[in-house]
This record gives C-alpha cells, structure tokens and sequence, in this order.
C-alpha cells in the first residue's frame, strides 16, 4: 500500500494513466477476503476490472456498509514517471 492509502493504477497504452484510490475506508488491521486482500483486479481480453474490498463484517438486517473511491484519468509525458504522476494525484486532499 502507498502512502498510507490503497491505491491502484493502469497505464493504458498511449499516454493515459487510470488511478483509483480508497478515499476513507480502509481499516489497518481488520480481516479482509481472499487472504486478507483489500484490493483484487481480474483481466481477460475484453476488459480491467480495478477493485476495492471491504473488510469482512457481519451485518444485522437492514444493516450496510459502503467505501469512497476516486478515479483519477491523467495524460503523462513520456519523460515523466509513473510514480511520479500517482504522486500528483495522491497530493490531492478529497
């Protein structure tokens, strides 16, 4: 996890750079599915799913749960970094 918030990210081809990240929900030390995975992509040839999980809790009838997730879709340079460019937009308070 980077900056002390799960983010994903997937350069598409050309120069465009997909970043998604988990806003406030991510809970430091609680159970998470799939070996305690709190993030999970799936890919075949038609599409890239980017996914946030929550954690694992058991809900009372009428009970919910939800996360905030932001997309970010930038243009890079070729001399700029990815790295670097998820830095910009980890920058950016919500």
């Amino acid at each position: 996890m980077l900056f002390g918030k799960p983010v994903l990210a997937y350069k598409l081809g050309g120069e465009d750079l997909i970043i998604k990240k988990m806003i406030n929900s991510y809970k430091s030390g609680k159970g998470y599915p799939d070996r305690g995975s709190n993030a999970e992509i799936y890919l075949n040839t038609e599409l890239l799913e980017l996914e946030f999980l929550s954690e694992w809790k058991t809900l009372a009838p009428g009970e919910s749960v939800y996360h905030e997730e932001e997309l970010s879709l930038i243009k890079i340079d070729d001399e700029e970094e990815i790295s670097s460019a998820i830095d910009k937009v980890m920058e950016i308070s919500v």
